[in-house]
């Protein structure tokens, strides 16, 4: 067979293997190496790396969104109070029952527990127990300040007090006040409060 003849025989095998590649029904490109089951270039060419699931991997991740930061006050507190009878101001020419002038001081006076948790957002969560009764305490820190509720824990105790606590963050204390009140407003009390961290 004469050189020519030789080559077109070659060519002619070559375009068979191909063919028969073509219609063995796998799929075209870049075929995954047995070892490491990650796509192998062919022809020269080159494949993104991916991850086992076959997925393409990222070339960064997405950064979460700073969260915001927590308030000085967030925290847990306790401390003492110290109720004692307060004044009630009542305008000239104002009628009342004179509920008030009753009250000889000596009922609801005297130490108290209070405990509260300030959450990072400012809701306030607490209770208190000693002489004015059992209370639960809610509300909130806004702008610095410290501003809940007072409500007794069982409002159908004849001794039960309800009524406000304020204050503040003053260094590492938060310092405020206990106002309160029966439920027929013929006993009144205040007491300071100072609470620590626990």
């Amino acid at each position: 067979m004469t050189p020519g003849r030789l080559l077109v025989a070659f060519a002619a095998l070559a375009a068979l293997g191909h063919g028969l590649a073509a219609c063995s029904g796998e799929p075209a490109g870049p075929k995954p190496d047995p070892h490491t089951g990650s796509p192998t270039s062919t022809a020269g060419g080159s494949s993104a790396p991916r991850t086992s699931a076959g997925v393409a991997t990222a070339s960064g991740s997405a950064s979460a969104a700073p969260a915001a930061p927590a308030l000085p006050e967030a925290g847990a507190w306790q401390g003492t109070y110290q109720a004692e009878k307060d004044t009630v101001f009542v305008p000239e020419k104002v009628p009342y029952h004179g509920g008030w002038a009753k009250d000889d001081g000596t009922q609801a006076v005297g130490p108290g527990q209070v405990e509260l948790t300030v959450a990072p957002d400012g809701q306030v969560t607490g209770s208190a127990s000693g002489a004015l009764g059992d209370q639960v305490i809610r509300g909130v820190v806004d702008g610095g300040a410290l501003r809940l509720g007072v409500t007794a824990k069982d409002p159908r105790d004849p001794a039960a007090m309800s009524g406000i606590l304020t204050g503040s963050l003053k260094g590492d204390k938060l310092v405020g006040t206990l106002q309160v009140a029966s439920s027929d407003a013929s006993l009144v009390r205040q007491a300071p409060v100072a609470l620590e961290r626990r």
